[in-house]
């Protein structure tokens, strides 16, 4: 100690005077990037900016947390500090006062407005602070799939903006203009059938209540619901000004009668600290609107999630707000402990005092993993997609993809409109069930139909039939070919084929036709242009030919045509042949033979030919018959007689033959 003097003692830093500062922040681009700011002391520095501009003001170091390294980029961004902000720390260089040090920001509310002229101001001109970072002014959202519109405060040099989502602001209509003295920019919203040429009407009153905060150019206004939360603001650093704070409530009417002005009243700082967020109530509000009625595949609806009121107490209550309008809020408040991020444009993540969880995003989400993703859930996978349904599962190569449905409840998959079209390039589509049943939903008869194209139906199980129910059934194939061990068709009504062409049947066993029925025409063959032929190629009578029978096996009447001729026969009727228009012939090369125990007749108009059941025949002509011929010939022989030179001559001598001739003449032929 005695080596060191009193001045090493002043000049070591630590051991000298601690020299401490409030002071405002006016520079925040620190060209080494590290968080330094530029702060005008109170005490150290004028507030004239001409003996004191701004970039004469030397760098302050921002000291950081333990928890961030604060080195080579490594740690937390050290970037919270904006123009404006009042800041505490010491200066490094004692009285010196060129090496300030920031050790904190000190919370407070801004008594006068942005100055750029004069120090311990924001410092900003009104064309930096309309082109720094602001929370939005409005969000428009759809139900479309759309993303949500952010519309911006710089926009309002678009003049309107005209909402046409799925908000309480829908058919509504931000519009920009300026008030009498042109001394501030408005922001108004209007029902758009109120405005007239772009602009609202004598009579439009705007559809939110608008507060007025600031007494400089250009600056803007903000908007505030009925109930003091704010819905939309523009651009303000000094968004929690006290004393030139004016605002109407829409519920209470609150005038001053002499100067027709609205009465000064207190900011609704609890409001906006109850809701953390300038555009909570709209969030809030277009969240139950778009995905409050959600619907579920029985045609009943789950009810959303979202709480209507939070209920977050000062000081359990831990938020981060940047200056575009992101937020993070840890709340601790007991009962409703919970965790939102929300961004700037609504979307959020949010945690709630049960646990629940709400992932909110109100443009496109995307989900990328470069390995392997595993979801599982304990309760029921509930979605209701709007749009439409795209996937594709192409890593096939790791082996076969699968769906399990490992439960007793049934699966169904309904279509309320449209088709439903699989296609499998090159590969089987197998189902295996209990039952299968195809229902056609059509309304006109015959409208539903069941079709194969280019494919061949292939039905066959060794161990079960094949059941087929159906109230009407209809085909269309090129061709068709169908391949069974045996077939049975059973038709309760009508069955009926037709053939555009040939029609060809063919059995390796028998061939059968039965009619049972009472009813109807029985078998009915026609061929309209082309002869019918009944073909046996085995001309055995014991087992080839063609048989045509009447009663069981024939028993009444039997047509047998084989190789050894044509067998007729009938027992209980007649054989009746007719050629009415035409002639009947019939030839044999052995003979012709009638057998009967009835009369035999053949005859035409003018003649006839009878063997009568006695054993006579009768040969009739035109005039006259055989029987009488002959019996007039009988006569005229027994009275002829012959000249001779004595006279006539007498009776024959065997005149006795004459009479035998006449009785084999009535044994043979009929009167």
């Amino acid at each position: 100690m005695s080596n060191v003097s009193m001045m090493d003692f002043t000049d070591f830093m630590g051991l000298e005077g601690f020299v401490w500062f409030y002071g405002v922040v006016e520079d925040r681009k620190d060209p080494l990037y590290l968080g330094r700011v530029k702060v005008r002391c109170i005490g150290f520095h004028t507030d004239d900016k001409e003996n004191i501009p701004t970039e004469h003001l030397p760098w302050a170091d921002v000291i950081q947390p333990v928890t961030s390294a604060a080195i080579s980029g490594i740690g937390r961004t050290p970037t919270g500090l904006v123009e404006g902000t009042h800041v505490f720390g010491f200066f490094r260089d004692g009285r010196e006062a060129q090496e300030p040090v920031i050790l904190g920001s000190s919370g407070g509310i801004p008594e006068n407005f942005s100055n750029p002229d004069r120090g311990f101001y924001d410092p900003r001109t009104m064309a930096e602070r309309q082109n720094a970072p602001y929370p939005p002014l409005a969000i428009d959202r759809f139900r479309t799939g759309s993303p949500a519109k952010v519309i911006e405060h710089n926009q309002y040099s678009e003049m309107q903006y005209s909402f046409t989502g799925d908000t309480p602001l829908k058919n509504s209509t931000i519009f920009f203009g300026k008030n009498e003295d042109e001394s501030k920019v408005q922001a108004s919203v209007y029902k758009s059938k109120d405005l007239e040429s772009g602009a609202p009407g004598p009579k439009a009153k705007p559809v939110l209540v608008l507060q007025l905060f600031s007494r400089n150019p250009d600056e803007n206004r903000m908007v505030f619901d009925p109930d003091g939360k704010p819905i939309l603001s523009l651009p303000s650093t000094n968004l929690l000004g006290l004393n030139r704070t004016k605002f109407k409530n829409r519920k209470q009417e609150t005038f001053d009668k002499q100067s027709k002005d609205p009465k000064s009243a207190k900011m609704p700082l609890g409001a906006i600290q109850l809701n953390q967020h300038r555009i909570s109530g709209s969030l809030q509000s277009a969240q139950e609107q778009i995905h409050g009625r959600v619907e579920k595949s029985d045609g009943s609806g789950w009810q959303n999630v979202i709480p209507t009121h939070f209920n977050p107490e000062y000081p359990y209550n831990h938020v981060t707000y940047t200056e575009s309008g992101h937020l993070l809020e840890f709340d601790d408040t007991p009962g409703g402990e919970r965790v939102r991020l929300l961004h700037r444009t609504q979307s959020f993540l949010e945690f709630y005092p049960d646990g629940s969880r709400v992932d909110s995003t109100v443009g496109h989400q995307y989900n990328l993993v470069d390995g392997q993703s595993y979801t599982h859930i304990i309760g029921d996978d509930i979605k209701n997609v709007r749009g439409r349904l795209d996937r594709v599962y192409n890593s096939r190569s790791a082996g076969n993809s699968k769906i399990l449905f490992d439960g007793s409840g049934d699966v169904n998959l309904e279509i309320r409109e449209g088709s439903f079209d699989t296609q499998i390039r090159n590969g089987d589509f197998i189902v295996e069930a209990k039952n299968i049943k195809f229902i056609g939903t059509a309304k006109d008869e015959g409208a539903s139909v069941f079709k194969l194209e280019k494919m061949q139906l292939d039905l066959w199980d060794p161990t079960n039939k094949v059941s087929k129910k159906s109230q009407s059934e209809r085909t269309e194939t090129g061709e068709s070919t169908l391949v069974a061990t045996s077939i049975e068709n059973n038709a309760a009504g009508n069955q009926k084929f037709n053939a555009g062409s040939d029609f060809e049947q063919t059995a390796e066993g028998s061939f059968n036709v039965s009619v049972k029925g009472l009813h109807g025409a029985g078998i009915k063959q026609t061929c309209m242009l082309k002869p019918i032929t009944l073909e046996s190629q085995n001309m055995s009578r014991a087992s080839g030919g063609i048989k045509l029978n009447s009663g069981p096996k024939g028993s009444a009447t039997h047509l047998n045509v084989d190789g050894q001729g044509v067998d007729i026969s009938t027992k209980l009727g007649d054989i009746t042949t007719k050629a009415l228009a035409g002639k009947f012939e019939a030839s044999a090369s052995s003979g012709i033979k009638f057998d009967t125990k009835a009369d035999v007749q053949i005859e035409n108009k003018f003649a006839k030919v009878e063997l009568s059941s006695g054993g006579l025949i009768a040969l009739k002509g035109k005039g006259s018959d055989v029987h009488t011929l002959l019996k007039n010939l009988h006569k005229a022989l027994k009275a002829m007689t012959f000249p001779t030179p004595s006279g006539p001559s007498g009776p024959a001598q065997n005149m006795a033959d004459f009479d035998k001739f006449e009785q084999e003449i009535d044994k043979v032929f009929k009167a």
